[in-house]
C-alpha cells in the first residue's frame, strides 16, 4: 500500500529521548481515554444503569437489580463487543490504504456518536440502541488504538512501548470507574466524554501523521493529504473477505 512506501529514511536523526518520550506520553493518554478497552468496564456501567433506573419496567413494583432488568441489559453488553471485533477488523484493512490520521479520526468520530447515543438512550429506545452506541465506542476507540502503535518507532528499542501500550487497553477499562463516583449519571458521564471525544477528534486529525512513522524517522506536524489513500487496495481487501477471516479468527 502507497500509506507504507518511502518511509524508512535510514538517512534521517532518530528523536531524542526526551521528545520521543513527550510524544508517546500524550499518545498514550489519547489512548486511555479512548481505546476500545473503555467498554471493558461492563461492571460499572451496569451498577449506573441500575442505578439510574434504566430497564427497571421489568421489575415488578419497580424494584432495581432484578434478574429480569438484568437479562434486558445482556444483549447490550454481548453485542457491544461483537461490534467492536469486527470494526477492530476493519479499522486493520483501512490503516493500511488510509494511514493512521484518516483512520483513528474516523474511529473517533464514531467514539464521539457512541457518547451521543448513550447520552440521550432512554429505556424505550430498546437494548439494540444501546449496543450499537457501546459497540461503536469500542469500535471506535480501537481504530485510535490501533492506528497509535507505529508511534513506538520513535525509540531506538521499540519493545518496551509496546508493552506500555499493550498494557494500556486494560487500563482503559477503569475509566468507567468514574460512573461509580456519587452524583455522576449515565446522562450526564456520557454528555461529559461526548465533549473530551470531539476535542481528541480533532487532536488527532491535526497532529497523527498521514503516514506511519517507520525506524529511524523522526516526527513532524504535517498537513492532512489523500494523497497516499489507496482506494483500489481497500476495496480489495475488504470484498475478498479479509475483514471475515479476521473476525472469525478473533473470536
Amino acid at each position: 500500500s502507497r500509506a507504507y512506501d518511502d518511509l524508512d529514511s535510514p538517512g534521517m536523526p532518530r528523536e531524542t529521548p526526551y521528545r520521543a518520550t513527550f510524544i508517546f506520553s500524550l499518545v498514550c493518554m489519547a489512548s486511555i481515554l479512548a481505546s476500545g478497552g473503555l467498554i471493558i468496564g461492563v461492571g460499572p456501567f451496569i451498577y449506573r444503569m441500575v442505578e439510574d433506573g434504566y430497564f427497571s419496567d421489568r421489575c415488578d413494583d419497580g424494584d432495581d437489580g432484578c434478574s429480569a432488568q438484568y437479562d434486558a441489559m445482556t444483549p447490550i453488553f454481548d453485542g457491544g463487543f461483537q461490534i467492536m471485533t469486527w470494526l477492530s477488523c476493519v479499522a486493520g484493512i483501512l490503516l493500511r490504504a488510509w494511514g493512521p490520521r484518516i483512520n483513528a479520526a474516523l474511529g473517533l468520530a464514531l467514539l464521539t456518536a457512541g457518547c451521543r447515543i448513550l447520552a440521550t438512550a432512554t429505556t424505550e429506545d430498546g437494548a439494540g440502541w444501546w449496543m450499537f452506541g457501546y459497540g461503536i465506542i469500542g469500535g471506535g476507540g480501537n481504530f485510535l488504538y490501533i492506528s497509535s502503535f507505529h508511534f513506538v518507532y520513535l525509540f531506538e528499542n521499540p519493545g518496551v512501548p509496546i508493552g506500555v501500550l499493550g498494557g494500556i487497553f486494560s487500563v482503559s477499562g477503569m475509566v468507567f470507574m468514574f460512573l461509580n463516583v456519587p452524583g455522576v449519571t449515565i446522562s450526564s458521564f456520557f454528555t461529559g466524554y461526548f465533549y473530551l471525544a470531539l476535542i481528541l477528534t480533532v487532536s488527532v486529525a491535526i497532529f497523527f501523521p498521514d503516514r506511519p512513522i517507520r525506524p529511524r524517522q523522526r516526527y513532524r506536524i504535517t498537513r492532512p493529504t489523500l494523497k497516499h489513500i489507496d482506494f483500489t487496495a481497500t476495496c480489495k481487501s475488504l470484498c475478498q473477505g479479509d475483514v471475515v477471516a479476521a473476525a472469525r479468527e478473533s473470536r
